[in-house]
């Protein structure tokens, strides 16, 4: 007898909001990964990661959880997202969703936006950080603790391109790279799972790494704002 797959929230579901932070991700392996770092930070009674419907359904999803009876609890939102091929875009975009909705980030992390009635911080991040264009995949590939095994990845994309190449076809090889390269190394790891989040699970990933930094500490900084307004009720 097969297992049936967990339910899955609706759409237009309310959305239930149990810590004072909130991290809105975009999708499944984004919600794993960012789990296991705010559990490593010693944050998991702080802030909650809430999986969204894709970065085009922000607007949306933000109303939903801005509609959500503990609304008013929240101290502290960040918003992530992917930069894919232009971090400068993805980063517009995002503050134009936000705008949209009538809200704008915090100018300081100690300072709230203050907004309409909402009294929140507000923060965004731009996967994989520091201004660069990529995803979650490149910055995972990037805290991969086994360099050889990552090389031996590389040479194998190496191998495809070179394929590819000599049979004189333009289109490229893989259709993803960047999933195909992180594949290629999860691959190789014994008892590790074929995805970033259950990965994640596994301890696959250096949390500790210095291109992590700019993460760990804007969550750092949530916590303790969210940690620090909740002292003053």
């Amino acid at each position: 007898m097969t297992t049936p797959p967990p339910a899955r929230r609706p759409e237009h579901s309310p959305v239930q909001l149990t810590r004072p932070g909130v991290i809105l991700c975009e999708g499944r392996d984004d919600e794993l990964f960012l789990q296991q770092l705010v559990r490593r930070l010693g944050l998991g009674e702080t802030l909650q990661v809430i999986k969204t419907n894709g970065k085009d359904n922000l607007r949306r999803d933000l109303a939903l959880l801005r509609a959500a009876p503990q609304w008013s609890e929240v101290r502290g939102l960040l918003i992530t997202r992917d930069a894919d091929e232009d971090h400068r875009a993805a980063s517009q975009s995002l503050l134009n969703t936000i705008a949209a909705c009538g809200l704008k980030v915090s100018a300081s992390l100690h300072v709230p936006s203050d907004v309409s009635s909402d009294s929140i911080w507000l923060g965004t991040y731009v996967f994989p950080g520091e201004s660069r264009s990529g995803t979650l995949e490149d910055l995972c590939l990037e805290i991969a603790p086994n360099s050889s095994v990552l090389k031996c990845a590389d040479r194998y994309m190496e191998c495809l391109r070179s394929i590819v190449s000599g049979e004189g076809r333009r289109s490229s090889c893989p259709a993803q790279p960047r999933k195909a390269r992180l594949l290629a190394y999860l691959s190789a790891l014994p008892g590790v799972p074929n995805s970033i989040g259950r990965a994640a699970e596994q301890n696959a990933w250096d949390l500790e790494h210095p291109a992590l930094r700019e993460l760990r500490e804007l969550l750092l900084e949530l916590g303790s704002v969210c940690t620090y307004q909740l002292g003053e009720h």
